[in-house]
């Protein structure tokens, strides 16, 4: 490559984003590609995303944060995605959305499916109130990427099975981009531990009691993390064992020499049955069945051997 000429470039981008030159660097020395975008179609798409009539849109850091994921959208027609963007914001009109991170998480679904924005609003809207669907997007800006028949049963396990009620689902970062298996693991986990509580059914009030342990502490956490808050009686060998029991749990008839490794830390999987009864309670609050202690124990005497 011409070096003269990547420096002319990175140059122009500084003139682009005169506050931002570290980041412009770093974003070159990650992304050399990106020299390759025309200075043009950035300086237009800068100029046109930075505002909605009179309202802030876009800050300069955004449209870098665009060049960064999205670079192949500075080759569409500037005057063409405005004019996509306008008709889009107004067909949504009657609800309130974050369109700084539709925009950020979606600018390809804009230029190539725009239409499907709308459609996920409207289904959002048989479950959430317009309030509802601002904290949601904006909490879950991926959204839109999601299959809706898959969120949609999400949402009702969330609200059906384990009681979270759709405004802490709104509220939640990612409540509804991780994968039903990853809720459906912890919540059994829990309930089978003695350590998840179903709210009181009929609750008058417009503030109903939430399920405990909080679904933030289940919804956003590692598994270290999510044992000290929500079981911290429990620890995490005995989650990776109850992980691979799940797994079989759900995947009892199935050829156990093609399985994956469920939770990918402990040593083989041999000696698990897997006719395991799902939906029964673990015995005890905060206490494992026999079949669990078993194969722990199993393990140690293993570990020890070794």
């Amino acid at each position: 490559m011409n070096r003269s000429l990547d420096e002319e470039r990175v140059d122009a981008l500084h003139v682009v984003f005169p506050k931002y030159a570290d980041e412009i660097s770093e974003l070159v020395l990650r992304k050399p590609d990106i020299l390759n975008v025309n200075i043009k179609s950035i300086k237009d798409y800068s100029r046109t995303l930075r505002y909605y009539g009179d309202k802030r849109l876009l800050e300069h850091q955004d449209i870098i944060d665009l060049l960064e994921n999205y670079p192949e959208i500075f080759s569409f027609p500037v005057k063409d995605f405005e004019k996509i963007l306008v008709n889009m914001m107004a067909s949504c009109g009657v609800y309130q959305v974050p369109w700084r991170s539709v925009i950020l998480e979606n600018a390809d679904i804009i230029v190539t499916d725009h239409k499907l924005i709308l459609k996920t609003l409207e289904n959002l809207g048989q479950y959430f109130n317009k309030y509802e669907i601002y904290s949601l997007v904006y909490n879950n800006p991926q959204i839109f990427k999601e299959n809706w028949v898959y969120t949609e049963e999400l949402i009702k396990y969330l609200m059906h099975t384990m009681n979270v009620s759709l405004q802490r689902i709104a509220k939640t970062p990612g409540s509804l981009i991780n994968p039903m298996e990853f809720y459906d693991l912890r919540y059994q986990f829990l309930l089978r531990s003695g350590n998840y509580v179903h709210p009181e059914a009929n609750q008058l009030g417009s503030q109903p009691m939430e399920a405990e342990p909080a679904f933030i502490h289940i919804c956003s956490t590692d598994d270290r993390q999510f044992l000290k808050t929500c079981a911290p009686q429990l620890a995490l060998e005995e989650l990776n064992t109850f992980k691979t029991l799940h797994y079989l749990e759900s995947h009892g008839n199935e050829d156990q020499e093609d399985r994956v490794d469920y939770h990918g830390d402990d040593d083989g999987d041999d000696g698990y049955d897997p006719e395991i009864n799902g939906g029964e309670s673990f015995g005890k609050t905060n206490r494992f069945d026999s079949k669990t202690k078993k194969e722990l124990k199993r393990k140690k005497k293993l570990k020890n051997k070794s």
